[in-house]
């Protein structure tokens, strides 16, 4: 058993003094302008984790793209980490995987995104109502490894407030390329202390087309060259030019195949959830069950997948020196063959949240957040064989209380807690079955002068695995 233990400070100064002459004119301006207030987190009323960037209403629905990472792409220092339309995940100042938390109404994805490039984010940014981008010392309320920052999106999947009359909203949208089409639609209703949410989407394409080849011109060299060395080894070994002349034929269909189009950029995602709240007068309570599944290729490794069959396939022609038979065995396979490995996702999820206003003395609030997921997927080779499954069961918890100022300081404390059980098991496992806890406990502050603010925050944290 490892254990660790994380202590990490953060503070952040920001300065902010009024302009001279400026006072008097917004005060003549003041009642002409309507007020937009965008809360977030729910201690940014307090003005305390207050996003970096907030993409909502009109911008979000701009900027909306297949993946979270494209969503959010084009923002001051943010990138996207793609393969492939399925596949995008956030990459802020250079720094990705596990250097950025990607998370989901304030509890972590529970995905397996950060373990590899080729694998989905499980948030659809469709059903998004907002996008927050925390960074500084707001990002240790999260954790204490997200140096790079925190992406959070806020799906309103557990209703916070009575919804007086229904209201929804649809979204389709199709695109030439590849043939790709998606749509979502969510709809909020609720009556007396009573608020619903339900929502879907789903999202769809083939292959999408490019201009020329796949694989760059020097790639295809070093294949070709590669290509041409294996003959000529073939040649001195086995002296049978007709298999060889046919391999070749096929080797060049395959490079035509990959002309004009990616293969392995193929997908279909379906997902959809249902909430629920009661709502008092100082607080609610609500629970939401969210699934999604789906297939999408992976590009860029149909070559790759070859490449190991072609060399289990010289392992076993040594070691039966049985030449006709692995000839026809060769030709079945490489028939088989013929296409992309793919990932088959499933995901279920519960959330629960609660909030209490005015919960002890000393403290203005309280927030509760519950989250339990159950992840797997199954990477597909092309034969149909399944080579890697992967399968990630999780829960995590946090209880954040507000405190009132204390020496100026108006600030939050709070607990969080995690448990995983993450495994890998097939021809490309990377590790072994494992099981992580972790506790952590945290504060974050804000003092206010006269012309600019200090936040800083603390978090004190035990892994074990």
């Amino acid at each position: 058993m490892e254990r660790s233990r994380i202590f990490s400070a953060v503070a952040l100064m920001c300065i902010a003094p009024a302009a001279p002459g400026q006072d008097e004119a917004q005060e003549n301006r003041s009642e002409a302008i309507e007020e937009v207030v965008i809360v977030g987190h729910p201690l940014s009323a307090e003005g305390l984790a207050t996003p970096a960037d907030v993409l909502a209403g009109e911008e979000l629905e701009r900027k909306l793209a297949d993946t979270l990472g494209a969503t959010v792409a084009g923002e001051p220092g943010i990138h996207n980490g793609s393969n492939g339309i399925a596949v995008g995940r956030p990459v802020i100042h250079g720094l990705g995987g596990p250097r950025v938390r990607i998370m989901e109404d304030r509890i972590d994805t529970m995905d397996v995104s950060v373990t590899s490039g080729d694998h989905a984010v499980t948030v659809d940014p469709f059903i998004a109502e907002r996008v927050e981008l925390f960074k500084g010392s707001g990002t240790l309320l999260y954790g204490s490894g997200s140096i790079g920052g925190v992406v959070d999106t806020h799906t309103g999947r557990i209703p916070d407030a009575v919804v007086e009359e229904l209201s929804g909203r649809l979204d389709l949208r199709w695109a030439d390329n590849g043939d790709a089409g998606s749509g979502s639609f969510r709809l909020d209703g609720g009556a007396d202390n009573f608020a619903w949410h339900l929502d879907g989407f789903r999202r769809e394409a083939d292959d999408y087309e490019i201009p020329g080849y796949a694989e760059s011109a020097l790639f295809r060299a070093m294949e070709e060259e590669e290509h041409e060395h294996e003959e000529h080894e073939d040649e001195m070994g086995h002296h049978d030019d007709d298999d060889e002349h046919h391999d070749e034929e096929e080797h060049h269909e395959e490079e035509e195949e990959a002309f004009g189009v990616l293969p392995g950029s193929a997908m279909d995602m379906k997902g959809g959830a249902a909430g629920f709240s009661f709502i008092g007068e100082r607080g609610f309570i609500g629970v939401s069950v969210s699934t999604m599944n789906g297939e999408y290729g992976i590009p860029g490794h149909a070559h790759e997948h070859g490449h190991e069959h072609e060399e289990e396939e010289h392992h076993d022609e040594e070691a039966h020196h049985d030449d006709e038979e692995h000839e026809e065995e060769e030709h079945e396979d490489e028939h088989e063959d013929e296409g992309n490995p793919f990932i088959d996702l499933k995901q279920t999820r519960v959330d629960l949240e609660a909030a209490l206003m005015d919960p002890l003395p000393g403290f203005s609030d309280l927030n509760l957040r519950l989250g339990v997921n159950d992840y797997e997927h199954l990477e597909i080779e092309p034969s149909g064989e399944v080579g890697t499954a992967f399968e990630n069961e999780a829960w995590e918890a946090r209880v954040e209380l507000t405190h009132l100022p204390v020496g100026g300081w108006g600030g939050a404390v709070g607990l969080q807690l995690s448990d995983r059980s993450f495994s890998v098991v097939g021809e490309e496992a990377f590790t072994p079955p494992v099981d992580s806890r972790a506790m952590g406990v945290f504060w974050v502050g804000e003092r206010s002068f006269d012309s600019f603010a200090i936040e800083a925050g603390a978090r004190l944290e035990n892994v074990e695995h």
